[in-house]
């Protein structure tokens, strides 16, 4: 499990219902092995090693669940014992526990008692080789990307301690993807189903709190710190911004937990501007080449955005600025203006909780372009994105002309002898531009929202 392949093979990657179809008949198969022994209450508990002067819990099985409650130092003359369930006070770091668990024998921990009697539910007997301390994490159902093996082991026993459930592939019920990177197939697929992307650091906090019944850690509130920041594991290069907006950049690429690379080759990703001279040479076939947008959304939307969707496409002729130099700045700002405004955007449409993000917002691999994707996008989506890029350029356009334009001679209305034109002849020249870039802002919405929840006939 210390890379990608042990955690989602090809073919999983290539079919999400093939997955789903698997999952619900191993969720069956395991219904029925579970279902004997989890009906089955708790009558005799050993109480184990320092577990014994835990009053309140022992109190609880005595007088609440009335419970038969047997002592032992460290459990080993109860084993041979088929109807005793163990009670130990520590699961890790404690050689009764692993020794009673190498038995297969059911043990719990003080947190279960305490809960249940809290909830007036019964106390079950959990299944053998499964200890439950808490259930905490009852219906989490996590896969692991990335992980070396000794913390993948740490993961699964963390999960499977507080009721939760490890998987050995992702699959359409998995409901957190346990990795310490923002790139890969699981974390393409587990974004697209709105599966929580999370570091190992958030079982860690779970487990430390595993004695605070009353706190829940599947709440966004405490899962919120430890969510995969967007630019983890990456490495970012960028290309021909000014320094103002470079200092930007570098700053929230820190803040979002990725590197600055020292220099191109050691990038993983390479973020071009939008200034009709940015030029790249000397790249890897590996890097992703994207434009500055991409960077904005990821921030925007606390996910590594899809590079394929936001691949920088460079200019095949390139033409020297006729702009002055106070035109040009005004241009260049208004194109970082467009870029942040696309998040607006997204903002403004139906697309901002992260369980209704697509595919399309997605990290990829190199390795992983669009046709891998669990769905293959037909001619109808190309047609589409194109018409959302016409649109997205039409805009930035229009918003030039404004920012270039329309608002440097509005500012010299009341300077009468430098205004080059009155208020009714601006007005004249320029009156219809606003109208046109709500129109073409609400198209971009409806399309983009198109290709975000695209779906194939």
């Amino acid at each position: 499990m210390d890379g990608e392949g042990s955690v989602l093979s090809s073919e999983v990657a290539a079919s999400l219902l093939s997955l789903e179809v698997t999952e619900n008949f191993t969720d069956r198969e395991n219904a029925v092995a579970r279902s004997a022994s989890q009906v089955k209450r708790v009558n005799r508990v050993c109480v184990v090693g320092v577990a014994r002067s835990n009053t309140e819990v022992t109190d609880l099985l005595k007088n609440h669940f009335g419970i038969e409650l047997l002592e032992s130092e460290d459990g080993y003359e109860f084993t041979k014992n088929t109807d005793i369930t163990f009670l130990c006070s520590e699961f890790t770091d404690c050689r009764w526990f692993k020794y009673l668990n190498s038995c297969q024998k059911p043990i719990i921990g003080p947190a279960i008692i305490r809960k249940r009697a809290v909830d007036g539910k019964p106390l079950l007997v959990p299944r053998p080789n499964r200890p439950l301390y808490t259930d905490s994490m009852s219906g989490v159902r996590i896969a692991l990307s990335g992980l070396s093996t000794k913390n993948c082991r740490e993961a699964v026993d963390l999960v499977h301690f507080m009721g939760g459930s490890a998987q050995r592939i992702f699959s359409a019920s998995t409901t957190h993807l346990i990795t310490d990177a923002a790139k890969g197939k699981t974390y393409r697929m587990a974004v697209s189903i709105g599966c929580r992307v999370m570091h190992l650091d958030w079982l860690r906090a779970a487990w430390a709190a595993r004695n605070s019944i009353q706190i829940s850690v599947t709440t966004i509130d405490f899962m919120n710190k430890y969510m995969v920041e967007p630019f983890c594991g990456l490495s970012l290069w960028f290309v021909a911004y000014s320094e103002q907006d470079l200092t930007e950049m570098k700053e929230k690429t820190i803040e979002n937990k990725g590197k600055v690379a020292a220099n191109q080759k050691q990038a993983t990703h390479i973020v071009v501007s939008t200034s009709l001279d940015a030029k790249v040479e000397g790249f890897d076939a590996k890097q992703h080449l994207v434009s500055g947008e991409w960077f904005w959304i990821s921030v925007q939307l606390n996910c590594c955005a899809n590079e394929t969707i936001y691949k920088w496409k460079g200019q095949r002729t390139k033409h020297n600025s006729t702009l002055s130099p106070n035109t040009a700045e005004l241009a260049n700002r208004a194109r970082k203006s467009v870029s942040k405004s696309s998040m607006e955007v997204l903002d403004s449409s139906n697309c901002s909780a992260l369980p209704d993000y697509s595919e399309h917002l997605l990290s990829t691999d190199d390795s992983e372009i669009l046709n891998s994707s669990p769905r293959k996008l037909n001619k109808r989506y190309a047609v589409c994105k194109e018409m959302l890029e016409t649109e997205e350029n039409y805009l930035r356009a229009l918003k030039i002309v404004v920012q270039v334009f329309k608002e440097p001679l509005e500012a010299q209305l009341p300077n009468l002898d430098s205004g080059l034109l009155t208020k009714a002849e601006i007005s004249q020249i320029f009156a219809k531009v606003p109208p046109l870039i709500d129109v073409h802002e609400n198209i971009c919405r409806t399309l983009q929202s198109y290709i975000m929840h695209w779906m194939n006939e």
